[in-house]
C-alpha cells in the first residue's frame, strides 16, 4: 500500500484507510465483483470514508472499520444500462438543464457504476476526512493538489463530466436534504465548514488565499462566493474575468403539453388526496370500531352501542348495534327473572324471539308461574285441580312428584272419610298403596283399621260367650293398648277361668276348682265358690276296699299323734302298687282294719284342708311313704297276726317316712 500524496509505503492492512503520515486516503487493491467475476488485480480504488471514520493523522487506525466492497467508488466507470437510474435535473446559472443519472439509494452498485454510488455525508461536527473526490481542503492547506488534476481552462462554460455536480441550494429533493450545517447527501456533498482535516485527494478546495481558478474537481469555492455551483465542481469560482460563452436560446414552452401535465398532476393530487383522506377516515373509523368492541367486551354495552351507531354501515357496526341492544334487553329480562318478576321477564324474552335461549327462558318463566300457581292450589286443598296443573307441567322441577302427592292425598282423604263412617273394611284397600310409599300416617291408619275390625269381632265373640276366641283377637290389641282391649281381654280370661273352675268343681276336683276360683277372686262370685271347694272331713275309718282283697286274716291298728289336730289319710298298696284300702283318720283317731295276708306298701298324708278323695289335702300339705325302721318299704303281713302302725310324732313310733308328691300318693 502507498500514499498518493506523500509517497509513504506500508504493508497492506484492510483496517488502514488513511495515510498514517499525512492522513491522505490511501490507495489499495480492491477486488470488486464484475458481472459475476472479479476486478482485475491491477485495478485500484481510493477509499471512500464513511461517517465516523477518523483520518490516520488525527487518530490511530480503527480496526474493524472496513469499506464495504459494494460501496467502494471506482472512478472511471459509467453506469450499466440495466441499472435503475434516478434522473435528477440540476440547473446551472448559464446553461440549460443537464440530466445526470444517479443510482437509487437502495441499490447495490455494480462494478460498472461504482463511480456513481451514494456516498453518505458525515453529520455536522464529525472530525473525519472529507470523502474521496468530493472533499474540501482544510483552511490551512498551502499546497497545491497533485498534478494529476489540472486547473480548468479559462473557458468555464465547458461541461464537466456529469457525475460530481452539486445541486443548487433551492433543490429540496430528499436525496439532497442535509442537516443544518452539513453538506448535501452522498454524491453531491461537501464536508462541513468546521472540518479541519486534510482534503481528500483530487477534489479538495484550494486555499482561501488562492486568487487563481480552483483546481478541477475541487468541491466548494472560498466561503465568500455566493453564486450557484457549476455542474461537476461543487461550488463555482468567483465571476470569471474571461468572457462567458453566450447562453443557448430556450425552446418555446408547449402550452398544451404543460396544460396536460398540470391537469395530470391535479388528477394525481386529487386522487392522492382522496386516498389520503380515505385512509385517515378509515383509520379513525377503525380506531372507533376497536374502542367500541373493547367496550362491548368489557360489558359496557350502552357506550359500545353509541359508538357503533356513529360508525353507521362500517363493517358490521349496524349488526353490533342490534347485538348490544339484544344483550342489554336479555340481561334486563334475566335480572327480572332472578328477582322473581316472571311475567315481566317472560315479556322481555318473548320480545327477543330467537336471540340466544330467549325462547327457552320465556318458556321457563311461564312454567315457573304455572308451577307457583299449582303449589298455591295444592296448599289451598284443591288437590284434584292441583294434580291436573302439575301433570300439565310434566317434568318441570318436581311437578311429577307433586302430581303424585296430590293423587295420594285424594286417596288418603277418601280413606279417612270411610274410617269416620266406621267403614274400616273399605278404607283398608285405599290405605294399602299409601303405606307402600309411607304417605303421611297411612301406616298408622291402616293398623287402626285392622285393630278396629279385630276389636269389633272380639266384642261380638264375647257377647256370644266365646271367650276363648275373643281372647285370641284381644291379646294383640291389649299389647298395643288399643282402646279398652286389655280390660276386655281380662274379662274374657276371667270368664274362661270361672268356667274351668266350675268344670273342675263338677268333677269333684275341689282343690283345682278352689285354685281357679281364687285366681279370679274379684270376678263374679269366685271368692264364694273357692270357699265351697273345701270339703267336710269324713269320719275315721276305712273309706275304700278293693273287692279283690276281702280277706281278714290280718289285723292292722293305726295310731296318730294325740296332740296333732290334722287329719290323716292312709293308702295301702300291694307290692305291685295295687290300691287295696283307703283309711281316713280324724285328729286323735285310731282305726283298726282287717286285711288278707300279703306284702303291702303303706302311704300316709296329712293336712289342714280337705278337698275330697280326688285331691285330698291339695298341694299345700304333706305326702309321704312309710318305711320300716330297718329301712324297708314293704310290710309282710302273715295270717292271724295283729300289726300296729304308729305314725309321725307318736310316742314309740315304729316307722319312718319318705316324702312323696301328691300325684304319686
Amino acid at each position: 500500500m502507498f500514499c498518493t500524496k506523500c509517497g509513504a509505503k506500508f504493508e497492506y492492512d484492510p483496517n488502514y484507510k488513511f495515510c498514517i503520515t499525512c492522513g491522505t486516503p490511501i490507495m489499495n487493491p480492491v477486488v470488486v465483483a464484475n458481472q459475476g467475476g472479479e476486478r482485475p488485480a491491477g485495478d485500484s480504488a481510493v477509499y471512500n470514508p464513511q461517517p465516523g471514520d477518523t483520518p490516520a493523522a488525527a487518530a490511530d487506525p480503527a480496526p474493524g472499520i472496513v469499506t464495504p466492497v459494494d460501496m467502494d467508488p471506482f472512478p472511471g466507470n459509467v453506469p450499466s444500462q440495466d441499472i435503475d437510474m434516478t434522473v435528477v435535473a440540476i440547473p446551472s446559472q448559464d446553461i440549460d438543464m443537464t440530466v445526470v443519472a444517479i443510482p437509487s439509494q437502495d441499490m447495490d452498485p455494480s462494478p460498472d457504476t461504482v463511480a456513481y454510488g451514494h456516498i453518505p455525508v458525515p453529520p455536522p461536527g464529525m472530525e473525519t476526512m472529507p470523502q474521496q473526490a468530493y472533499g474540501m481542503p482544510s483552511p490551512g492547506m498551502e499546497t497545491m493538489p497533485p498534478p494529476m488534476y489540472e486547473i480548468p481552462q479559462a473557458d468555464m462554460n465547458a461541461m464537466p463530466p456529469p457525475v460530481y455536480a452539486m445541486p443548487p441550494p433551492d433543490i429540496t429533493n430528499s436525496m439532497f436534504d442535509t442537516p443544518d450545517g452539513a453538506m448535501p447527501q452522498q454524491a453531491y456533498g461537501m464536508p462541513p465548514q468546521d472540518m479541519g482535516v486534510m482534503p481528500q485527494q483530487g477534489y479538495g478546495m484550494p486555499p482561501q488565499d488562492m486568487n487563481g481558478m480552483p483546481q478541477q474537481g475541487y468541491g466548494m469555492p472560498p466561503q465568500d462566493m455566493g453564486v450557484m455551483p457549476q455542474q461537476g465542481y461543487g461550488m463555482p469560482p468567483p465571476p470569471p474575468s474571461t468572457p462567458v460563452a453566450p447562453r443557448k436560446e430556450k425552446k418555446p414552452v408547449n402550452k398544451t403539453k404543460l396544460a396536460i401535465i398540470i391537469a395530470a398532476c391535479a388528477v394525481v393530487l386529487a386522487v392522492g388526496t382522496y386516498f389520503l383522506v380515505s385512509a385517515i377516515i378509515e383509520s379513525n373509523r377503525s380506531s372507533k370500531y376497536e374502542s367500541a368492541a373493547e367496550l362491548m367486551e368489557n360489558g359496557e354495552y350502552l357506550d359500545a352501542q353509541a359508538l357503533f351507531t356513529e360508525l353507521g354501515d362500517y363493517r358490521d357496526a349496524a349488526e353490533l348495534v342490534d347485538e348490544c341492544q339484544n344483550i342489554m334487553d336479555y340481561n334486563a329480562a334475566k335480572q327480572l327473572m332472578d328477582n322473581g318478576k316472571y311475567a315481566e321477564a317472560k315479556a322481555g324474552f318473548d320480545a327477543l324471539a330467537s336471540y340466544k335461549d330467549s325462547s327457552d327462558k320465556a318458556a321457563e318463566c311461564q312454567n315457573i308461574m304455572d308451577y307457583n300457581a299449582a303449589v298455591e292450589t295444592m296448599d289451598a286443598g284443591d288437590y284434584e285441580q292441583a294434580q291436573a296443573m302439575f301433570q300439565k307441567l310434566g317434568s318441570f322441577k318436581d311437578s311429577a312428584d307433586l302430581a303424585t302427592e296430590c293423587g295420594n292425598k285424594i286417596i288418603y282423604l277418601e280413606a279417612v272419610a270411610l274410617m269416620d263412617e266406621g267403614n274400616y273394611a273399605d278404607a283398608i284397600p285405599k290405605l294399602l298403596p299409601l303405606t307402600e310409599v309411607d304417605f303421611e300416617d297411612s301406616v298408622k291408619l291402616l293398623a287402626e283399621c285392622n285393630n278396629r275390625i279385630e276389636y269389633a269381632q272380639a266384642v261380638a265373640l264375647m257377647n256370644a260367650g266365646k271367650y276363648g276366641d275373643a281372647i285370641d283377637k284381644l291379646t294383640p290389641l291389649a299389647m298395643l293398648e288399643f282402646e279398652d282391649s286389655a280390660d276386655l281381654l281380662t274379662e274374657c280370661e276371667n270368664n274362661v277361668t270361672y268356667a274351668l273352675a266350675e268344670a273342675a268343681y263338677d268333677l269333684e276336683f275341689y282343690y283345682t276348682a278352689s285354685i281357679l276360683f281364687r285366681s279370679i277372686e274379684g270376678f263374679k262370685d269366685a271368692r264364694v265358690r273357692a270357699e265351697q271347694c273345701i270339703q267336710e272331713q269324713p269320719t275315721t275309718g276305712e273309706k275304700y276296699r278293693n273287692s279283690d282283697y276281702k280277706g281278714s286274716a290280718v289285723t292292722l291298728k293305726i295310731k296318730t299323734p294325740s296332740d296333732d289336730s290334722r287329719p290323716t289319710l292312709i293308702k295301702i298298696y300291694t307290692e305291685d302298687e295295687v290300691l287295696v284300702s283307703t283309711i281316713f283318720i280324724r285328729s286323735g283317731g285310731a282305726p283298726s282294719i282287717k286285711l288278707p295276708a300279703n306284702t303291702y306298701m303303706i302311704k300316709a298324708a296329712f293336712g289342714d284342708t280337705w278337698y275330697g278323695m280326688e285331691e285330698m289335702f291339695g298341694d299345700d300339705n304333706a305326702y309321704y311313704q312309710t318305711l320300716l325302721l330297718e329301712g324297708g318299704t314293704t310290710y309282710a303281713f302273715r295270717r292271724n297276726y295283729t300289726y300296729t302302725l304308729t305314725l309321725r310324732s307318736a310316742v314309740d313310733g315304729n316307722v319312718g317316712s319318705q316324702n312323696e308328691d301328691r300325684d304319686g300318693f
